[in-house]
């Protein structure tokens, strides 16, 4: 095979796998936060983790608020992490799975939470 070919293949291959949709799981650690209090209002912390669990029960949209940011939590298949986060509402956690970002929004899909 010539070198020209060769190197159009590996380019060929290189475009593939760079749009294959291929996402590795990140990890993130930060306070678990009921979205709708701490967006309204800056709620957040141990003093607004009775509230912030009975948010997230509720349904509310909850949320992990790191270091580098606030991520909207969602479970695997498009499903809510409100269960599984309700009962660490105000506290620090880390969580495993796929992140994504649009229009300035970040959202991980939660795979596991580290005890």
């Amino acid at each position: 095979m010539n070198s020209q070919l060769m190197l159009g293949v590996v380019f060929m291959l290189a475009v593939f796998f760079a749009f294959s949709g291929v996402v590795q799981a990140e990890t993130i650690t930060g306070e678990v936060v009921d979205m709708t209090c701490y967006l309204a209002h800056g709620a957040s912390g141990s003093g607004h983790s009775k509230c912030a669990r009975e948010c997230v029960e509720k349904g509310l949209p909850v949320g992990i608020k790191s270091a580098d940011g606030l991520y909207l939590a969602v479970g695997t298949e498009h499903q809510t992490a409100n269960q599984l986060l309700a009962s660490r509402a105000g506290q620090t956690v880390t969580a495993t799975g796929e992140v994504s970002e649009k229009d300035g929004i970040r959202l991980i899909s939660i795979e596991q939470i580290q005890e």
